[in-house]
């Protein structure tokens, strides 16, 4: 019998513009139809659709102006999703009787941010929005937004748009007392950057400082400047993405952090960016200096991803800024150079769950086994704490094992940490042992490969709570057992 009434209710429309049919489905959880008109090479919005329809997909057509009473007939649509349908302008009655209508997405299209596009009432009818998607439409570097026709949107909570080169947000945008989360970051190729402003300065959201913005979305950008007042109006701030803006200083954009101090920030992810300035050879925006840090005071961010944003230089002081707070760290694939023992200072995380430091520096496996590595500095432990030793004298391949013991690092961890990725992080401190890991009680796996460990004459203490110990990629002499129950050589 369900498989008979879903028969039933499955059914087809034919446009009487393209002869072209839409699949209509029932939509139990919204109590009405589901119609998906995709790819169906329509010009127009079919006019016979059924009046109790929830969710509308027009994608993927040729619709070139959504006309005025377009949806007139759809009172109950609230999901309406018109994306790559070459739609290049908006009559002013276009939503009409959509008052129901919760999300409406119109990227990837061909709409200009102007008022010949978008008349001032044409999101009048829409009250009820509460997601509104308009970007990867307007790649015009100069231009003026025409924030005005936003100030119906009072329930909206998320908007993704373009911007222009010069863009600040206007007064419309202030209406967004609901708004939780701004995209502004949308996709750039090489014939169009939907992206175009450069700066964000002090001034440039001010607009937003009585709304309730909690993600700032500004990845895959081309931004070259943020200036250290750009995040201050975002009172409820909850995380930053960055991810992907090659062109952005990586220094700059830890310094407009000061807009973060007395909040508590869950993620700021900057992931892969600095590439294009790193390939200028502009080094100070590689070095995350004292003076950097001035402007990070009293700052609490729980999730932080700098990996591959080809950091050289890390004060030691950035590890006690994080450390009320910090709860997720990815520092892997970059430079650092500098003090190597500032990891070991992570200690002090006391919330740190996750750690990746992996991939520093590229191990040389062939510099180790040819001996080239005897050149290299060294280090030695006196009553567990550790100093730098440079050799001058090479170490004989025959060198007594009792020699060697003397030769090792202990390694202590957060109490809280669970994963700890150290791959390829202290290759340059030479040949040297892990005698053992403090505070590993909570330490579900330990990465230590690729580091030129010389051999490990020891058992290495503190492991027995470990799932998994990744040694591989070490020289391995002296290798003796180790209580683990799962490790990796």
């Amino acid at each position: 019998m369900k498989i008979i009434c879903s028969l039933i209710l499955t059914l087809t429309v034919t446009s009487s513009t393209s002869q072209k049919t839409c699949q209509i489905k029932p939509d139990p959880q919204l109590g009405g139809s589901r119609v998906d008109c995709q790819n169906l090479n329509l010009t127009s919005v079919p006019g016979d659709l059924p009046p109790n329809t929830v969710s509308l997909d027009l994608s993927g057509n040729n619709i070139t102006v959504l006309r005025d009473q377009a949806f007139v007939r759809l009172p109950r649509l609230m999901y309406l999703n018109i994306v790559n349908s070459q739609v290049s302008r908006l009559e002013a009655n276009a939503f009409k009787g959509l008052s129901l209508l919760l999300s409406l997405r119109l990227n990837n299209n061909n709409l200009q941010l102007d008022n010949h596009t978008y008349p001032e009432d044409v999101f009048r009818p829409l009250q009820s929005l509460t997601g509104l998607n308009i970007g990867n439409n307007d790649c015009r570097i100069r231009g003026t937004t025409p924030d005005w026709i936003f100030k119906w949107l009072i329930n909206l909570e998320t908007l993704t748009i373009d911007t222009f080169q010069h863009d600040i947000f206007g007064s419309g945008f202030g209406y967004f007392q609901k708004l939780v989360t701004l995209n502004i970051g949308t996709e750039s190729d090489d014939d169009c950057i939907y992206f175009a402003i450069t700066v964000l300065q002090n001034h440039t959201f001010s607009v937003f400082e009585n709304t309730s913005v909690q993600v700032l979305n500004v990845k895959d950008s081309k931004l070259l400047a943020i200036h250290a007042g750009a995040f201050l109006p975002f009172k409820y701030i909850s995380k930053i993405v960055l991810e992907n803006v090659k062109t952005l200083p990586t220094a700059m954009a830890l310094r407009a952090f000061y807009g973060l101090n007395g909040k508590n920030v869950s993620q700021v992810l900057m992931r892969n960016s600095n590439r294009y300035v790193s390939r200028n050879r502009n080094l100070r925006s590689q070095l995350i200096t004292k003076e950097t840090l001035i402007y990070l005071t009293h700052i609490c961010i729980e999730h932080l991803d700098l990996s591959n944003s080809h950091i050289i230089y890390l004060d030691e002081n950035f590890i006690l800024l994080l450390s009320r707070c910090i709860k997720y760290l990815d520092l892997s694939n970059n430079n650092i150079l500098g003090d190597p023992f500032t990891f070991f200072r992570m200690s002090v995380c006391k919330n740190l769950f996750f750690l990746d430091l992996s991939d520093q520096y590229k191990f040389n496996s062939h510099m180790y086994n040819s001996g080239e590595g005897n050149l290299d500095p060294k280090l030695k432990v006196t009553q567990n704490r550790l100093h730098s030793l440079t050799r001058h004298m090479a170490v004989s391949e025959h060198s007594s094992v009792s020699k060697l013991e003397s030769v090792g690092a202990g390694i202590r961890v957060p109490p809280n940490l669970r994963i700890c990725m150290l791959r390829g992080t202290f290759t340059r401190l030479g040949r040297f042992f892990i005698t053992g890991v403090t505070g590993s009680s909570h330490l579900a796996k330990l990465d230590l490969s690729y580091n030129g460990a010389w051999g490990f004459v020891k058992q290495i203490n503190g492991l027995s709570f470990l799932n998994e110990v990744d040694l591989s990629g070490n020289e391995g002499r002296g290798m003796t057992k180790i209580s683990c129950s799962h490790f990796q050589i």
